[in-house]
């Protein structure tokens, strides 16, 4: 929260947010970390910061309408505040409502058009919508943008794989072997590079992400 903005929120309003967050981040009572949230937008009705962590306890709650609720309401009141834009992405793709997703995806990569989260989450949806040829082009564009994680080679062997393209799938499952080899995927990798090198012709595997 830049000064500025600290400046002109109430500071009962940002107690409570910090009592909040602080419950938040421990996870040890996430409804009253709630509830500190619910009382720092009672004192300042346009407290979308407050909105967007009152989401992330309710997505960690299970609680997906209310998650939803909170998480639009602080981009109703700031569209260009970046951070609700993923966890609202992420519950739209675990409820399948990949339309809205898109959309959503959309205005994000326009308002942080240098991020490799937006690409990649429109990949996973294009994917899951069926349009293969779009999703590789997304993932190829999240692996270009600045600071690209490892787990995107993933995603691509996971997407050259469902296209039909097994010896591209086998190039980005080798190339995230060779350059994250401790990660918790690398069983599920290295079955997948075991498949292909045997079936590069025949059905290939492939790794799902959480």
């Amino acid at each position: 929260m830049v000064s500025a903005r600290k400046m002109s929120l109430p500071p009962a309003a940002i107690k409570e947010v910090e009592r909040g967050t602080r419950l938040l981040d421990k996870k040890t009572d996430l409804k009253k970390s709630v509830e500190h949230f619910q009382k720092a937008v009672s004192i300042f009705p346009d407290y979308y910061e407050a909105y967007f962590l009152m989401g992330v306890a309710f997505s960690q709650m299970s609680s997906s309408g209310e998650a939803e609720t909170a998480l639009r309401k602080a981009l109703e009141l700031n569209s260009k505040f970046l951070p609700p834009y993923q966890p609202l992405a992420l519950l739209l793709f675990s409820q399948k409502r990949f339309v809205d997703e898109r959309l959503l995806l959309e205005q994000a990569a326009e308002l942080d058009p240098q991020s490799w989260k937006w690409p990649y989450e429109m990949a996973r949806c294009l994917a899951k919508m069926g349009d293969w040829d779009r999703a590789v082009e997304y993932g190829k564009s999240a692996g270009q943008k600045p600071r690209a994680p490892t787990k995107i080679h993933i995603l691509m062997g996971d997407l050259y794989s469902n296209s039909g393209s097994s010896e591209k799938a086998l190039a980005e499952f080798e190339e995230f072997a060779k350059l994250d080899p401790n990660s918790p995927f690398m069983p599920k990798v290295r079955e997948a590079i075991s498949m292909l090198q045997k079936h590069v012709s025949g059905p290939t595997p492939t790794v799902r992400q959480q």
